[in-house]
């Protein structure tokens, strides 16, 4: 596992994937950075100290569910998920994930329509039949899209 820690911002980054806002109080006051590539690493300090050689990041493993929690909070995995405090995790908010679905088949609707207007164009142009199951097609979108929009 790869880990750069900066306390000025709060960053952490394990394997390359940041998250920010992290609680990074456990540090010693004086840490600036801490970097650790796998096997080796360093740690450099804010009032001048001598960066100190690592050998091990045992002593940082407590900032790793600090990071997932962050990281999760950051990256939310879609629209209707909520994030649940107790858990320190998302949870999916049904009425949202209801809303959703409908908004997606509303928009889903809505370019089929546009993808068989040319039908009505033709239509008006050269007197040529619009297929029924077009139609059909186009009155159960006009149908649902009208039920479910304002």
């Amino acid at each position: 596992m790869k880990l750069y820690i900066t306390t000025e911002s709060g960053q952490v980054f394990k394997d390359g994937v940041g998250a920010s806002g992290i609680d990074l109080s456990s540090l010693p006051y004086n840490v600036n950075t801490v970097q650790w590539n796998g096997t080796s690493g360093f740690m450099d300090f804010t009032d001048g100290s001598q960066t100190e050689t690592l050998s091990g990041i045992d002593r940082f493993l407590g900032i790793i569910p600090l990071w997932e929690i962050a990281y999760k909070k950051e990256h939310k995995p879609a629209p209707y998920y909520v994030w649940d405090y107790k858990s320190n995790d998302w949870k999916v908010d049904t009425n949202a994930k209801k809303q959703y679905d409908i908004d997606q088949q509303v928009s889903t609707y809505k370019i089929s329509l546009n993808d068989t207007d040319w039908y009505y164009a033709r239509k008006a142009e050269t007197g040529q039949d619009i297929p029924l199951d077009v139609v059909s097609q186009r009155k159960t979108a006009r149908d649902y899209i009208v039920a479910n929009t304002l």
